[in-house]
């Protein structure tokens, strides 16, 4: 039983990680796009990177500053 735990735990972490993983590869997108100007864009790919780690302030703060510029 305590190995079968063990391993549902070790197998969690992994989600979890390719999770946040995938949210880091958005928020890159994100500012490839806020760099040619694609503000819509941009937010777009900020926001799929909160869906996935929505502890990730520098997502929420470049989403904010894209909305902002676009005064939305």
């Amino acid at each position: 039983m305590k190995n079968a735990l063990l391993c549902m735990a070790i197998l969690l972490s992994f989600v979890t990680n390719g999770q946040k993983a995938d949210a880091i590869v958005y928020y890159n997108k994100g500012l490839d796009k806020s760099f040619l100007k694609d503000q819509y864009g941009a937010i777009a790919d900020f926001t799929k990177a909160i869906e996935l780690d929505p502890s990730f302030a520098n997502a929420y703060f470049t989403r904010a500053r894209e909305k902002f510029r676009l005064k939305d």
